[in-house]
Parts: C-alpha cells; structure tokens; sequence
C-alpha cells in the first residue's frame, strides 16, 4: 500500500512545514523586538527565505541524482531543524537573514525531493490520492502553525518557542529518516 508507505514523507513534511507556518507569524514581532528591525527589513527576511526556497528547487533534481531521493530528502529536513536551531540563537538580523536563508534552501530541496518520494512510491491508480495527500501535508501546518507559534510566545516566551521549533525540527527529520520509501 503506497499511502502507508508515504506515512512516513506526509508526517516529516507536516512537522517541517508546522514550524515554517509558525515562524511567518513569530518571526516578523521577535526581530521587531529583539533587533529594532525595520518594516523593511522584516520583509527582507520573508523575502530571502522565499527566495532561497524558490532558488533550491532547481537543485533538488541533482541533488536527489547525486544522493539519492531519500538522502536528498533527509538531509534537507536536517539541514532545515539545523537552521531552525541558528535562528533562535541569532544575535543579529544579518545572522538571522543568514539563517533564514539556509533555512529557506533546505525547505525548497525537501518540498521538492519529498514530491518526488510520494511520486515514485505510488502507483498509477494511487498516485492523485498521494499527492493530494502530501499537499495536506504541506498545507494543513498553515492552519495551525501561526496560531500555535504565537500562542507558545505569548505564555511562555521565544526560548520555548524556539526550543520547540527545533525539537519539531529533529523529530520531522527523524520521522523522515525511519521512513521506508
């Protein structure tokens, strides 16, 4: 059974993607806080990540052929709980525009490679169910994520917050690396 085979992708892509959504929300308030940051450099930050994710696709493809596609897949997600743990320790925006963007790239790379996963481990007949799937995966974290990520800030402060955010980080990687695809 394809869908149970893919258990493994859909979960590890909804813990990565619940700490994304979470961070479009957190991050935006805690660099206005921490660093004085500007509006416009609030929107740099989003932009860069966006731009290191939409830029790493095109990589995924020779990354997935050198690798293989599930280490291309697990070393994006532990490349991006790596960078979720940076950015609660960014002591500057440029350290944080920093990790924003390496942050950005493993998202783009593990989106891409984990498609590909669901994709060559379904069937034909299986294969819209599958993607139609992965894309819940992907999306059912923003009708979470940004109500949780503040929530956690708002009653327990951003070191919870960035605690969990790499603790979901670790455990998406890990979810994704037991997965048999």
């Amino acid at each position: 059974n394809s869908t149970a085979n893919n258990i493994g992708v859909f979960i590890s892509t909804a813990l990565m993607f619940l700490v994304f959504q979470s961070t479009v929300s957190v991050l935006p308030i805690y660099v206005i806080d921490q660093y004085k940051a500007t509006t416009s450099e609030v929107g740099l930050m989003l932009t860069v990540f966006a731009m290191a994710a939409l830029s790493s696709r095109p990589l995924g493809g020779p990354l997935m052929h050198k690798l293989g596609e599930k280490r291309a897949y697990i070393g994006a997600l532990v490349l991006f709980a790596i960078a979720s743990a940076l950015i609660g320790t960014a002591n500057s925006m440029g350290a944080m525009l920093a990790f924003r963007a390496i942050q950005g790239f493993a998202l783009g790379v593990s989106t891409s490679a984990g498609g590909t996963l669901i994709a060559s481990n379904s069937s034909s007949e299986n294969m819209n169910m599958a993607m139609a799937q992965f894309a819940m995966a992907i999306n059912l974290p923003l009708v979470v994520g940004p109500y949780l990520g503040n929530l956690v800030v708002q009653h327990y402060g951003y070191p919870l917050y960035f605690g969990i955010c790499v603790v979901t980080g670790v455990l998406s990687a890990l979810v994704g690396l037991t997965t048999h695809v």
